[in-house]
């Protein structure tokens, strides 16, 4: 995991402009798309080597997949949104093509920094907030499920 910490006023280094961790936003970190780069590692004649590096493109730029992942987590937990983080994960459990619990947490970091649940569109946005957030949905008109009544 990549060794930096808002708590001491660290800044990051994105492509060449540097930003302070403790400033960052969600939509700073929400994923546009997902990267990925050949790597060749040059060494002396013999131990030349190739690899191949998976990021993400946020609105920042090109992150390594850990250090968004660091990022994200660390929002979260800053934010107070931990329980919130949590309650997509065990939402996830039914999600047939997230095999493992790594997938679902990987997911469900993908969904918290793009604000999923704050989205009227998003097709679970009413039964999500309905059972984790009821509060958000006071006085919101979009709050019928397909195939439910209003009442």
């Amino acid at each position: 995991m990549p060794d930096f910490s808002p708590a001491n006023g660290d800044t990051i280094s994105i492509e060449g402009t540097e930003y302070r961790i403790a400033d960052l936003s969600f939509s700073d970190l929400r994923v546009h798309f997902f990267t990925g780069v050949s790597v060749r590692r040059l060494g002396d004649q013999h131990s030349k080597s190739s690899g191949y590096r998976n990021g993400v493109m946020t609105g920042l730029g090109d992150l390594e997949f850990p250090v968004w992942e660091t990022l994200v987590r660390d929002l979260i937990h800053r934010s107070g949104e931990d329980e919130l983080l949590n309650s997509l994960i065990v939402w996830l459990e039914g999600a047939p093509w997230l095999h493992t619990k790594r997938d679902k947490e990987l997911y469900a970091l993908e969904l918290h920094a793009g604000r999923i649940f704050d989205n009227p569109d998003w097709v679970d946005y009413a039964a999500f907030n309905r059972k984790y957030r009821p509060d958000k949905l006071q006085g919101d008109e979009y709050t019928h499920e397909p195939g439910k009544e209003n009442s």
